[in-house]
């Protein structure tokens, strides 16, 4: 099924704006623009394995969903699609499903778009340059309707994508992927959460700033060059721009948005990964 953007979303995109929540101070390119876009796949490979570990455990989560749907060609929302790595290996694994990638940045969409056409995977996928923040179940139902896609949403996931807004903001993205779902729908969310106690919202932080500190290292070592203000390899990055939220906080979110059953199923460092089901 051969899935265009260019044309039959133009209504759906028109107003969208290149992702810009992390311009630099000093005026370079933001961590999500063209260089960050190139080397973006490439840095997580040099981030540390709990990092692996939890967009394995989130996609194992995402294709058990998927595949535990009576449904023909089940739908995988992801907001914050970035490169779509994820995607690539949900597509490669779950043989129906169909794959939405949302996301502001015209060049990391543009490596999505690149990394499963080369890979024959973008006939079931769907790539539409938006800020989720304001994407409304209206719209996002009618750019699938204008490529012919029934409403059969099986999962809505987000990844390293939302630690840099307020709960405030995060409620009504929550909203969307709840009013989305079916019964028995799955968000799977993968991102950095904060501490109620201060000691261990200072421990957790310290822990990604080590694995940032061993990771730019590693970088060094292998005589790879990078402009790091073009990339989330930063400790200013990590201090500055992120804002991740107590985890306790968030889980009591979901439940008041309506999710019933909300498991942390993984934890390590401000990293972790939560399932919720409507």
């Amino acid at each position: 099924m051969a899935i265009d953007t260019n044309r039959q979303m133009k209504k759906v995109t028109a107003d969208s704006k290149e992702y810009r929540p992390l311009v630099r101070r000093n005026g370079k390119s933001p961590a999500f623009g063209q260089l960050g876009a190139l080397s973006y796949d490439d840095d997580a490979k040099r981030f540390a394995r709990r990092y692996r570990t939890a967009h394995k455990t989130q996609n194992d989560i995402v294709i058990t969903a998927v595949k535990r749907v009576a449904l023909t060609r089940p739908i995988v929302i992801d907001l914050g699609c970035g490169t779509s790595k994820d995607g690539f290996q949900i597509l490669t694994r779950v043989r129906n499903a169909i794959y939405v990638g949302i996301d502001c940045s015209i060049d990391m969409l543009g490596r999505a778009r690149e990394k499963l056409a080369d890979s024959d995977l973008q006939q079931r996928s769907l790539f539409i340059r938006r800020d989720f923040r304001r994407l409304t179940r209206k719209e996002l139902l009618l750019a699938l309707d204008a490529q012919g896609l029934q409403p059969t949403l099986a999962c809505v996931m987000s990844t390293l994508a939302l630690h840099h807004y307020s709960l405030s903001i995060k409620r009504d993205i929550y909203q969307l992927a709840h009013d989305l779902l079916p019964d028995k729908g799955v968000l799977v969310l993968t991102d950095l959460y904060s501490n109620g106690l201060k000691y261990c919202a200072e421990r957790a932080l310290k822990k990604e700033l080590d694995d940032v500190r061993a990771c730019l290292s590693r970088l060094q070592q292998s005589g790879v060059r990078r402009d790091h203000n073009s990339t989330t390899i930063s400790e200013r990055h990590y201090v500055e721009e992120n804002k991740p939220q107590v985890l306790s906080d968030e889980i009591g979110l979901l439940s008041r948005i309506g999710f019933g059953k909300i498991d942390v199923v993984f934890r390590d460092g401000q990293l972790a990964v939560i399932a919720a089901e409507r």
